[in-house]
């Protein structure tokens, strides 16, 4: 093979090369040198390539590639000896290898392992906003901000990993724990759900249904549903109020341990006729009976009449079977209707028997008086006979 050996600064027509005369190279020593319609022209220095309007920097030296207009992160591009590329726009239709991929400094990272990650951090281990091969997905801490418009789709989404931490799960719903241990959840499917308005409203429905609405002042359970402990007892709203019962089907209800009071004073009553307590037990009976509270104050009279009209009477009751002593209510009507109570129906239905002690009171009273009037006149008959 035999080499040509091309002067300084020689084009190939002036080396009488005519097969080339239209070439647009010219050879420089060790720079080549181009321009489209003449083989050299002065005007372009000698370590640029320029075909038509386009110019290329080449440095032999340098072991760079770049458009003469290139200025580093703003225009142009650059290829240097060490593979790294810069240029505004790309069109890869082949793979892309690379140990990392990072979008700006602080914008999205890609590894060669599949993790992705944002921010300024270098790695994925340092990064707080990542997502890993595994398709785990942490956000570290967020202060303030609004997720819209997205969707999280996982098998597990957590808060955190120690402490208290909140867990959702694909099976499990919205799970609050305080390290290993579990403190409560939300869960919904296709028959139950738990929803949280923006009011701070909770409503738990089943099926469509309205199971029970809270609010920040009140618990209301719509349609009859009852709130129940168990193996404890339940609360239900049943036809006349609200209805608590024990373990065992209300055998033995209601424990309250501390005071009970009415909401307001003297307007309510405990029981009615038709739905009495069967027996009360009781340390004491304290009944309301202040002088402020009351007028028209008179003494009682006749009350030993009133004694001899009342009917005591022995009787069976229907429903318990146990007998007892006591009045008949319509009877007592006819003697102290002041201590009778009437039904819804406008029956005679109960007697106060506390209140027949001021009756028997004014009756020992009255009669203790005959007593002691019969004994003055039995005096004067004995003082009579002896002076006779």
């Amino acid at each position: 093979m035999e080499f040509l050996e091309i002067p300084q600064k020689k084009t190939l027509a002036e080396l009488g090369l005519d097969i080339f005369a239209q070439s647009p190279l010219v050879f420089s020593g060790s720079e080549i040198n181009a321009k489209a319609g003449t083989m050299y022209d002065n005007s372009v220095p000698s370590n640029f390539i320029q075909d038509g309007d386009t110019i290329v920097r080449l440095n032999m030296i340098d072991g760079w590639l770049q458009s003469n207009e290139f200025v580093t992160g703003s225009a142009g591009w650059r290829i240097d000896s060490d593979g790294n590329i810069e240029a505004n726009n790309g069109v890869f239709r082949g793979s892309i290898t690379a140990s990392t991929i990072n979008i700006g400094t602080n914008g999205w990272h890609v590894d060669t392992s599949g993790n992705m990650w944002w921010g300024s951090s270098a790695t994925f281990a340092g990064a707080t906003i990542k997502i890993s091969t595994a398709g785990v997905a942490s956000l570290g801490t967020v202060n303030s901000g609004t997720f819209t418009g997205g969707t999280f789709t996982g098998n597990t989404i957590q808060t955190a990993t120690t402490g208290y931490r909140a867990v959702m799960t694909s099976s499990n719903g919205y799970q609050v724990y305080n390290g290993a241990t579990w403190q409560g959840e939300f869960k919904a499917d296709t028959a139950a759900s738990v929803i949280i308005n923006s009011a701070g409203n909770i409503y738990l429905q089943s099926n469509g249904n309205q199971m029970a609405h809270i609010t920040t002042t009140a618990v209301d359970l719509p349609g009859g549903h009852m709130i129940t402990w168990a193996g404890q007892g339940r609360i239900y709203p049943g036809s006349g109020g609200l209805k608590v019962e024990g373990s065992t089907g209300g055998t033995w209800g209601l424990r309250v341990e501390g005071h009970v009071f009415p909401d307001s004073n003297e307007n309510y009553d405990c029981g009615t006729n038709a739905e009495a307590w069967d027996t009360v037990y009781a340390q004491n009976f304290q009944n309301t009976s202040a002088r402020y509270k009351k007028k028209n104050i008179v003494n009682l009279k006749n009350c030993l009449d009133i004694v001899n009209g009342l009917k005591p009477r022995r009787f069976v009751w229907k429903k318990s079977k146990n007998k007892a002593i006591g009045f008949i209510a319509d009877e007592m009507l006819e003697v102290i209707p002041e201590i009778v109570k009437f039904d819804r129906d406008g029956i005679p239905a109960t007697i106060s028997y506390d209140k027949i002690t001021a009756v028997l009171v004014g009756a020992v009273k009255e009669q203790q008086k005959q007593l002691d009037k019969l004994s003055k006149a039995i005096g004067k008959h004995k003082n009579y006979n002896r002076n006779q």
